[in-house]
């Protein structure tokens, strides 16, 4: 999957390649607190997500996709 844009202000575009299989979408901060949680369901081929991070203060944050086989987490700032 990739996030953009990176820096990030208000939202957070995720672009995942998925099979029509839900996923689970976390963000967590640098100290492992989760501040996001939700599952979605996807379509078949790529998605693309809008997360509103207009709530999550500045900083470095972790952005975890997992579905029912795998997971992968990439890291992305915000600064508003």
């Amino acid at each position: 999957f990739a996030v953009y844009p990176n820096p990030a202000q208000e939202m957070l575009n995720v672009v995942v390649s998925a099979s029509e299989a839900p996923i689970r979408i976390r963000i967590m901060n640098t100290v492992g607190a989760v501040v996001y949680e939700q599952q979605h369901k996807l379509g078949a081929g790529h998605n693309t997500l809008s997360l509103d991070i207009s709530s999550l203060a500045d900083g470095m944050y972790f952005l975890e996709v997992t579905d029912e086989q795998s997971g992968k987490v990439e890291r992305f700032s915000v600064s508003h």
